[in-house]
């Protein structure tokens, strides 16, 4: 019983685990998702306004296609970047946090069903000695009242016996 309890806590232990995953994992995903379309639609704001006249594009030797970003946008959308590596380092660890759960736990249930069947068997087989044992303690305590009734019935003819071989004096 102590085995059943112990796998029963550990199932439920289980499913919580298993359902802040799956939870845990939706909001990391979730969170990528949001972070990809603000970087996306950062990066296309500040490309598009890139040529405005807050860029410099003049006496600057590393102008690209974009006009030369500097400085517009490039902090936040690193900063969100550096964030969207996170949730996916984030959702990496749980997937593999949940991968072995489910390993430790099958493994932790398929040794308590092992232990669980051994006991089973030895109680099975401690019974069976059991009724074994009982029986032959009824046969002994049959043999045992027999024994008496012959021991008594011996002594009774002993007594008999002695009454009539002992010579007794005559008043």
């Amino acid at each position: 019983s102590d085995i059943r309890d112990a796998l029963a806590a550990a199932a439920k232990v289980r499913d919580t685990e298993s359902t802040d995953y799956a939870k845990s994992v939706k909001e990391y995903a979730d969170g990528q998702m949001l972070l990809g379309h603000a970087i996306k639609a950062l990066k296309q704001y500040y490309n598009e306004n890139s040529g405005d006249d807050t860029a410099s594009t003049y006496g600057s030797a590393a102008v690209t296609g974009e006009k030369n970003r500097e400085g517009l946008g490039a902090g936040i959308v690193a900063i969100l970047e550096v964030a969207q590596q996170d949730f996916a380092d984030m959702e990496k660890e749980a997937r593999q946090s949940e991968t072995t759960a489910k390993e430790e736990y099958k493994k932790m249930s398929q040794e308590l069903e092992i232990r669980t069947a051994v006991f089973q068997k030895d109680v099975e087989y401690k019974n069976r000695r059991k009724i074994k044992l009982e029986a032959e303690v009824a046969r002994m305590d049959v043999d045992k009242d027999s024994l008496e009734k012959e021991s008594a019935a011996v002594n009774d003819y002993m007594a008999k016996l002695k009454e009539d071989c002992v010579a007794k004096v005559e008043p």
